[in-house]
């Protein structure tokens, strides 16, 4: 005899079965499950650099078909020692959720760049990626002043967690950062 049973979440559990033989005689007998949450997984991470600034845009899903935003906490290590909390958003345009962080590096040098996502009940996954940020090209507006001067990553950062680009390709967003001000690659 075998059966099976979804649980809705993590946690443990006490089962039981009972078993009858059609002859009036019946038994039961007992256990416990113990259930891991649902696994998360990272099917997109992009980072996008101009000068000495990154961005980075990455979706995710979770599993548990229960998930919300709250679940999660997100944690971008910029690979110079420091990191950020990155809030996570319901994806527009499909399942799971996507979330975004923007980083100024203080040298030229290359960084390895890591996304932790943790679930309240204990799944956890990481994703990274080695980037290269260099000296600023010498671009420069009618004015004379550096177009890096006047990156905003804020701006790029919404631009790219809008749904029209989430459908891009990395190569696409690169060449977006170059029409924004230049990209050293």
């Amino acid at each position: 005899m075998s059966s099976m049973h979804t649980y809705a979440e993590e946690g443990s559990y006490t089962t039981s079965i009972t078993v009858n033989d059609g002859n009036g005689h019946r038994t039961t007998g007992t256990g416990s499950a113990a259930i891991a949450d649902a696994a998360l997984q990272v099917t997109k991470l992009t980072v996008v650099k101009a000068g000495k600034a990154a961005a980075l845009v990455a979706l995710f899903t979770d599993a548990d078909p229960q998930g919300t935003v709250s679940d999660y906490k997100t944690t971008i290590n910029w690979g110079d020692g420091t990191a950020s909390a990155a809030p996570s958003v319901k994806n527009p345009q499909g399942p799971g959720f996507a979330l975004g962080g923007a980083h100024s590096y203080g040298q030229h040098a290359q960084f390895t760049v890591k996304l932790t996502i943790t679930d309240t009940g204990g799944s956890s996954v990481t994703a990274t990626q080695t980037i290269t940020v260099c000296r600023e090209l010498p671009h420069a507006d009618a004015h004379g002043s550096s177009l890096h001067q006047q990156l905003h990553f804020e701006y790029r950062l919404s631009d790219m967690l809008s749904a029209q680009h989430f459908g891009e390709r990395p190569d696409a967003l690169k060449r977006r950062g170059r029409r924004l001000g230049g990209l050293c690659t």
